[in-house]
């Protein structure tokens, strides 16, 4: 019998030739130093690894790379316990962990895919939650090195490389104890390949009408719940132009027709009056971004049109008529990347230009009353942010951690308003590795909606009310309208923050913010009319003989607004069972080891590859 085993010089040799190729690639993978020491001992060393598996856990690449711990991070798993069909669905089931902090606002986060700005809400609406291998959710200082304000929070969508689905959701239902009837059917299309990604929804939602008659109300010809129909059509395409620029198109179209009754026409035909209502919305956006050297930039454009009809019957056999339109439009560019190298790491910028305008268009017709507002803006701003390391080991800066600041400022000019301005500043401590302290400072001015300053003057006469300083109810003349005269809302806001991953339980994670907020000069509608508020407006009040006759209820301003709050909460999440190590796939399907390039992914915008993720987090308490 013939022994083909090598002997132990020859197996010494190869295994020694096998190591001396592996060890670059897993230095650029692991980043573990190397013991010369120890590699240049003529002692046999690789007994020492001849039993041992590494396993390397890359992170996904369209993660976000920044100095700011996220406060929480889903996986599949986690996402999929919230049984949500889209984002927009996904988006609202978070609503307790993407809302904003600083208690103002309360519009949707800022939105990125994989690492990267996105033209809208549009882009990832429909998209489902299948798709989407991680989410990302960070405070409101993350913003700022894409180019927005700190004024809501930011959520990254890591979407799986290769994806498909065709769907068909419907639904159907009726009330217990009947009269209407309800149903839906939304078809969908998503695919996601190497080169970008196609997602097509389409969807009908029928409602019949509920009768008060049907739940034995007195009142005849007057319904509880309108009929209704409504059509709505979207679209998404995002192309890879080369392989470091990308480009997205978002097209929606929805339709809205209504139907109700009002009651009989006691003075006319006797028929049910009715109010018959059509709402359309066109939105559209587009986006551009890709590679300059080491900075990224992007380009981004949107319009949106909503139109409203409204036809409504009246006693006696009139008809009212109401008409509007509205369109907004906008664009900006966004620059950001590195400026310099630092003492403790390199310093990096973002700059953002951009407008937006507003164009809002009615008419009211009532008999031979005629009605019209037409209110416009336009609003050119710029914004620039600069982080700055302070500290950081890695480059022999101290010892305490890493420690940056951010700087931030704003300016716009509204057409209908004064120049504003805005200046910020948040520091960023990374104690070690699970422990992160957050502060920032922002100081900032707002101006008043455009239909708070512009808004055509109406007085309304008979109206019935309630005077609190006699006790009883007076029919007063009302004016209602824009204040030309309003000043710009002056805030400043503090947020104190604590992020900490504990490191005896795999898994959690702990934070708590602190928020202070104060308001000078907020615009207001004019309040209820109390004695404390006549004495604060006397010049809004008309009486004669101590008796009420006039109010003019066009917006004031407040003094001022504070409001302070602690908001707490922990992420939990841990796998249970045997998991399986994912594995690179080849063209072909077969695997392949992971070589040069394999070990860290692509940086995502806005800063430098980070640690490996620490797996799915669960849902989220807290309280506020």
């Amino acid at each position: 019998m013939t022994n083909n085993r090598l002997s132990l010089p020859v197996r010494a040799a190869l295994l020694a030739t096998a190591a001396s190729l592996a060890l670059p690639v897993l230095a650029d993978t692991t980043e573990q130093p190397i013991d010369i020491a120890a590699a240049g001992s003529p002692d046999p060393v690789y007994d020492d690894y001849e039993h041992e598996i590494v396993v390397t856990a890359p992170r996904l690449a369209g993660q976000l790379d920044t100095d700011i711990a996220a406060e929480a991070e889903l996986d599949e798993a986690a996402i999929a316990s919230y049984g949500a069909s889209s984002i927009a669905e996904l988006l609202d089931a978070l609503e307790p962990q993407t809302r904003s902090g600083r208690g103002r606002g309360g519009g949707r986060p800022v939105m990125l895919v994989n690492g990267r700005r996105i033209s809208g809400f549009g882009a990832v609406r429909n998209l489902p939650p299948e798709a989407i291998a991680k989410i990302e959710i960070f405070p409101e200082e993350v913003a700022l090195q894409y180019g927005y304000a700190a004024t809501e929070r930011v959520v990254n969508f890591v979407l799986k490389p290769n994806f498909r689905q065709v769907s068909v959701e419907a639904e159907a239902g009726i009330p217990t104890q009947g009269g209407r009837f309800q149903s839906e059917v939304e078809p969908a299309f998503v695919a996601i390949g190497q080169n970008g990604r196609v997602n097509v929804n389409a969807g009908w939602e029928h409602k019949t009408m509920l009768m008060e008659s049907e739940r034995d109300l007195p009142v005849a010809g007057r319904s509880l719940l309108s009929a209704s129909d409504a059509y709505v059509i979207d679209g998404t395409i995002v192309q890879n132009i080369d392989k470091v620029t990308e480009a997205s198109l978002s097209l929606r179209f929805d339709q809205t027709d209504s139907l109700s009754l009002l009651g009989l026409d006691t003075l006319g035909s006797g028929q049910p009056l009715r109010r018959d209502s059509r709402s359309q919305n066109l939105t559209g956006s587009a986006s551009v971004n890709g590679m300059l050297g080491d900075w990224r930039w992007a380009v981004t454009g949107n319009y949106s049109d909503a139109d409203s009809l409204i036809f409504t019957e009246r006693l006696g056999g009139t008809r009212e008529r109401f008409d509007s339109t509205q369109q907004s439009f906008g664009g900006n560019a966004n620059i950001s990347g590195s400026v310099m190298d630092g003492w403790a790491g390199p310093i990096r910028a973002s700059i953002t230009g951009g407008y937006s305008g507003l164009r809002f268009d009615s008419r009211s017709e009532r008999g031979i009353a005629v009605t019209t507002t037409d209110l416009a803006r336009d609003t050119p701003s710029v914004f620039g942010s600069l982080t700055i390391p302070l500290l950081d080991p890695d480059y022999n800066v101290g010892n305490v951690g890493r420690l940056s600041v951010t700087l931030n400022g704003q300016a716009e000019r509204p057409s209908d308003f004064s120049a504003l301005t805005s200046w910020g500043a948040t520091f960023n401590w990374g104690i070690t590795g699970n422990l992160s302290l957050l502060a920032s400072y922002k100081n900032d001015e707002a101006a008043p909606s455009v239909s708070q300053l512009g808004a055509a003057p109406m007085e309304t006469q008979n109206v019935s009310y309630y005077d609190f300083a006699t006790g009883q109810t007076v029919e007063i003349t009302t004016l209602t309208g824009g204040n030309p005269f309003l000043r710009a809302e002056q805030r400043r806001d503090l947020k104190l923050g604590l992020n900490w991953s504990p490191p005896m339980v795999e898994g959690l994670r702990l934070s708590i913010d602190y928020n202070r907020n104060k308001s000078y000069d907020t615009a207001n509608g004019f309040p209820l009319l109390t004695p404390e508020i006549e004495a604060a407006f006397p010049g809004r009040v008309t009486r004669v003989g101590g008796v009420l006759v006039a109010i003019d209820q066009r917006p004031v301003n407040f003094d001022r607004s504070t409001n302070s709050q602690i908001r707490w909460g922990f992420n939990f999440g841990k796998s249970f069972g045997q998991q399986q190590q994912p594995q690179a796939q080849g063209r072909s399907g077969e695997r392949r080891p992971q070589g040069e390039g394999a070990g860290r992914p692509p940086r995502a915008e806005g800063g430098e590859s980070g640690a490996p993720p620490q797996g799915g987090e669960g849902r989220r308490a807290g309280g506020d």
